[in-house]
C-alpha cells in the first residue's frame, strides 16, 4: 500500500465511497531554518557574509525592516524637504525607499498608535530614571501652529494670531526643559482652559500626591499672566499642586488688590527658569526644521510628529 498523504479521504474497503471528499489540496513541504555562528563573537562576520548572498541569491527577501523604515523617516525630518523629494538607500538590502511610501509608512504607525506608544515608553522610563528635584519646577506654556488644510472643525480661528485657523500646542516640562506632558488643541481655546484639562495627568506623572506636604519636593507650576485666574488655581489646588504666576493687569485696576499681587524678588527670580518651556519649543524646529512649515491634514498626524520630535529630546537626557 501507498503512504497515507495529509488530505487524503479514508473510507470503507468493502464500501468505498464514489469520489474523495473535496476542499483538500497538496501540501507543498516547507523547511525554516536559523543560522548562528559557533561563537557570540563571529555575529558581525555572519551579517556580512548573508550581505553577499543576499546580492546573488534572489530567494532571500530584500524587503527593508520596520526599524530600517523608521530610521529612513528618522533622517527625513532632520532635513528640510519635501516626500515627493526625498530618497533614501538601505545599504542592506541595495534599494532606495522613497517619500511616498514612507508617507503610507507613517499613516500606518499612526493607526496603530505605534509612535504614541513609543513615546509614552520613553517618558514613563525617563520619569522614572530622574531624581524627585528634577520636577519640583514644572513650567508650562502654548504655543500655536498655524494650519490651513486641517478641517475647520478639528482647528479653531486664534484672534491675537491675526485670526488665522490653527492648533495650540500645550506643554507641562521640567527644569531640563524635557517634556513631561504634550497636547494639541484648538486654536481658539484659552491657554488655561488647555492646561486645565491636562493638570490630572500631570499631577499622577510627577507624584504630586506623595510631595504635597513636602518644603524640599513640593511640585509648583510656573506660568505667565494668562494663567492668572481663580479657575486655573483652584484646579492646581485640587491636583495637589502650587502655582506661581506673572500678574495679570488686565483682571483688575485696582491698586490695593494689585500690591496684594505683587511678587516678591524671590518669586520673580524663581519665574525666570521658566524660559527653559521656550527652549523646549525651539528644540522641535531644530530636530524637525519642516514641523510648523508643512501643513498636516489630520490633527492626529501633527500630534504625532510631536511625539516623534520630543521623543528625541527625551532620548538625550535618559
Amino acid at each position: 500500500p501507498r503512504e497515507c498523504c495529509v488530505g487524503d479521504t479514508l473510507t470503507h474497503a468493502q464500501r468505498p465511497c464514489s469520489q474523495a471528499l473535496p476542499g483538500f489540496q497538496k501540501c507543498t513541504p516547507v523547511v525554516f531554518c536559523g543560522v548562528f555562528p559557533e561563537d557570540s563573537a563571529g555575529f558581525e562576520d555572519l551579517e556580512r557574509a548573508l550581505e553577499k548572498l543576499n546580492i546573488n541569491d534572489n530567494s532571500i527577501s530584500r524587503k527593508a525592516t520596520e526599524e530600517e523604515y523608521f530610521r529612513a523617516y528618522l533622517i527625513f525630518k532632520s532635513n528640510s524637504i519635501y516626500y515627493s523629494k526625498f530618497k533614501y538607500y538601505n545599504e542592506r538590502t541595495k534599494t532606495y525607499i522613497t517619500g511616498k511610501y514612507l508617507n503610507e509608512k507613517y499613516n500606518n504607525w499612526v493607526s496603530k498608535g505605534i509612535i504614541e506608544e513609543i513615546y509614552n515608553i520613553s517618558n514613563s522610563i525617563y520619569l522614572d530614571s530622574k531624581n524627585p528635584s528634577v520636577f519640583k519646577k514644572i513650567s508650562v506654556d502654548t504655543l500655536f501652529v498655524p494650519n490651513r488644510f486641517t478641517p475647520k472643525k478639528e482647528i479653531g480661528r486664534c484672534v491675537y494670531y491675526k485670526s488665522k485657523y490653527g492648533a495650540k500646542i500645550n506643554a507641562f516640562v521640567d527644569t531640563l526643559g524635557s517634556p513631561i506632558d504634550l497636547f494639541v488643541d484648538k486654536g481658539n481655546e484659552h491657554d488655561a482652559t488647555i492646561a486645565i484639562k491636562r493638570l490630572n495627568i500631570v499631577s499622577q506623572k510627577i507624584n504630586a500626591n506623595k510631595y504635597k506636604n513636602s518644603n524640599k519636593y513640593k511640585r509648583i507650576i510656573l506660568g505667565d499672566a494668562i494663567y492668572d485666574s481663580d479657575k486655573f488655581k483652584e484646579n492646581i489646588k485640587e491636583n495637589d499642586l502650587d502655582s506661581l504666576t506673572h500678574t495679570n493687569i488686565r483682571n483688575t485696576k485696582d491698586p490695593i488688590k494689585l500690591k496684594k499681587k505683587e511678587l516678591t524678588d524671590k518669586q520673580k527670580k524663581t519665574l525666570k527658569e521658566r524660559h527653559i518651556v521656550e527652549n523646549n519649543f525651539a528644540w522641535i524646529t531644530q530636530y524637525s526644521p519642516r514641523f510648523y512649515r508643512v501643513f498636516y491634514k489630520k490633527l492626529e498626524n501633527f500630534l504625532n510628529e510631536l511625539y516623534i520630535t520630543t521623543t528625541k529630546t527625551i532620548l538625550k537626557r535618559i
